[in-house]
């Protein structure tokens, strides 16, 4: 079932494919033509008034590669080549009025605006595109989970314009999902003819759907009512195999200091130490539907996320000695508990680190743990 595309109106989130960040369509103030209760955008909407700053930009038209780096790291693409660009700031300037409008619905005498318009920045020619209409009542979860099956589509399509075996649809919707600007990763992303081919037939058939993965992407964990960042759950998810038994080895300053990035280990070390059957043979956006609980009733293992850590990973308090076996004997069960996680991560952060830096990343860590357990008794 192909669904009928929605009016743009004022408020209507627009996207750049150099730009950092997404920002709302303006529509003028002349403007008496409504959908939704809302003033219906057209393809004349393009001057600074309607379409501002998308932030930081980073096309490579505008600024400098870092040609030494780059040739190190064999580096010959734009998205490779990203994360070593110079940064500066986004001023958008846009001449070619909006295309693929509703050819037969006129607003202020110039065609409607539907989603998957586009239009082209002139400065850094990055393609500027619709990608919320600003009429849905849908919540950003309900967005980017049609948004995933939109993608879902895309690749099966593509497979079968071209041919490719089905073996290879994770890995083309991986080559989208898996946004790579991070100062670390912990899940390998490969780039091959279908990768590469995929990506650049997204480009151009549908960028708003480019578009809108092209950037950070964040849902709000209907349990904490906390936002996890969508790409670092996946990307951990994928890191993770059947016989990787300690999802602790994982941690990493990254982490502790970006509490979205927290919160997707926290489910991913949960997620494998327990209820790893449940997603083994699940497609990306089946784990996220399923665990996230966005298409019905959450499933529950979000419910007590950090508790659950706490209870789950540590191992049995029974054990080899531990540092002051005083202070241990003496402390509650709760915190023989943060004692013995506390000995265990450090213990692994040890090897190929001092002990300093261990001893500071564990205390961290295991801070943030404390203060979720609070949160959860709060609610």
């Amino acid at each position: 079932m192909i669904l009928a595309k929605e009016y743009v109106v004022e408020s209507a989130m627009i996207s750049c494919e150099y730009g950092s960040t997404p920002i709302e369509l303006k529509t003028p103030d002349h403007r008496h033509i409504y959908a939704d209760e809302k003033k219906l955008s057209n393809i004349t909407d393009i001057d600074s008034t309607c379409i501002g700053c998308f932030g930081s930009c980073s096309s490579p038209y505008l600024v400098s590669y870092d040609v030494p780096t780059m040739e190190q790291f064999d580096i010959d693409t734009v998205q490779e080549a990203r994360k070593f660009l110079g940064d500066s700031s986004c001023i958008s300037q846009v001449v070619i009025p909006w295309q693929n409008p509703k050819p037969d619905v006129f607003a202020g005498h110039y065609q409607a605006l539907i989603e998957g318009c586009w239009t082209v920045c002139q400065k850094g020619f990055g393609i500027i595109s619709v990608i919320a209409s600003g009429q849905s009542a849908e919540s950003n979860n309900q967005l980017v989970m049609q948004k995933l099956k939109d993608l879902e589509q895309a690749v099966e399509a593509y497979m079968k314009e071209h041919g490719i075996k089905s073996k290879y649809k994770d890995k083309l919707l991986e080559s989208i999902l898996l946004w790579d600007d991070y100062d670390q990763a912990f899940w390998e992303r490969t780039s091959d003819e279908h990768t590469t081919g995929f990506s650049e037939y997204l480009r151009k058939d549908n960028p708003a759907l480019f578009n809108f993965f092209e950037r950070n992407i964040t849902i709000q964990d209907t349990a904490t009512g906390k936002d996890v960042d969508l790409t670092y759950f996946m990307g951990l998810m994928k890191g993770f195999d059947k016989d990787h038994t300690d999802p602790l080895e994982a941690i990493s300053p990254e982490i502790t200091k970006n509490e979205s990035m927290l919160n997707a280990y926290l489910d991913a070390a949960n997620l494998n130490q327990v209820h790893y059957e449940d997603i083994e043979d699940k497609s990306l956006v089946e784990i996220i539907d399923g665990y996230y609980g966005l298409s019905g009733t959450p499933s529950g293992k979000t419910q007590t996320r950090y508790s659950d850590f706490v209870d789950y990973v540590t191992p049995i308090l029974d054990g080899p000695y531990l540092g002051d076996l005083v202070a241990y004997e003496q402390a509650t069960e709760e915190e023989k508990k943060f004692i013995r996680l506390n000995d265990m991560i450090s213990g692994r952060l040890q090897h190929g680190a001092d002990e300093e830096y261990a001893s500071e990343l564990t205390t961290s860590f295991l801070d943030k743990v404390r203060q979720g357990m609070s949160e959860e008794r709060s609610r």
